[in-house]
């Protein structure tokens, strides 16, 4: 556990979350194992849980909700379920862009008749269905690499080496490790760095359909200033 400097938007986030009233308390008992060894979840809090109210396992993450978003595709979950190959993430654009994921379909084999999939929690494709694929946000992108952009990040916002450090959960070698020390204006250089950041992306997510099927992403961008949420003409467009 470390402590680390966040901007007030992700303050907000978290404080909203944590006040709603969701359950955090994980359900796994805690219990030792036969070899005496304690199990690394002992039925505490968590701030993020999933719909039962469980932990995330790191598989789960990366399996439903990572990989998918990511790739734009469902990892194939071999070799323990063999028989469920890599799928796409289809959509339903009835509703708000970019639409709502639907469960995982089977991939369309070129030359191959293809028959859609019924039941197993499948929606039923009816005349108004609208289908289309959900774009990968970055291929191969993972959860280290996102570390590679943080730090990247403080690199271009000239943040001081120490504190990157301790935002990162690593040691500054040598004397100068010994030295130099994390300061209170620091760390606001770090959340006002960040804070920007946040508000230029949701500039730039306003020049595209001003809705959203994330209540969390819909509700930031209505908190923008009209001028600052209306569309970008598109290039060589008459608007």
């Amino acid at each position: 556990m470390r402590t680390v400097a966040t901007p007030p938007f992700l303050n907000g986030l978290l404080q909203r979350h944590l006040a709603s009233g969701v359950p955090l308390k994980c359900p796994c008992v805690p219990r030792v194992e036969d070899d005496s060894r304690i199990p690394w979840c002992t039925g505490g809090e968590y701030a993020f849980a999933t719909a039962e109210s469980a932990h995330y396992r790191r598989s789960n993450v990366s399996e439903r909700i990572f990989r998918p978003a990511a790739d734009g595709w469902y990892p194939q979950r071999a070799p323990r379920r063999p028989r469920m190959p890599r799928m796409p993430v289809l959509v339903d654009h009835q509703f708000p862009w970019p639409g709502k994921p639907l469960p995982a379909w089977p991939a369309v084999a070129p030359g191959e008749p293809y028959e859609l999939s019924q039941g197993r929690g499948r929606p039923r494709v009816t005349d108004e269905s609208r289908l289309a694929s959900w774009l990968p946000v970055l291929c191969d992108l993972t959860p280290h690499g996102m570390r590679h952009g943080y730090q990247t990040w403080m690199d271009e916002d000239e943040i001081p080496y120490v504190a990157q450090s301790q935002q990162m959960g690593h040691e500054v070698p040598g004397m100068h490790g010994i030295y130099s020390h994390v300061t209170d204006r620091m760390l606001e250089r770090i959340r006002a760095a960040l804070q920007l950041r946040w508000e230029e992306s949701l500039r730039a997510r306003a020049a595209l359909p001003l809705t959203s099927a994330v209540p969390l992403l819909a509700a930031a961008l209505k908190t923008l200033p009209r001028e600052a949420s209306a569309p970008n003409p598109l290039p060589n467009s008459d608007a």
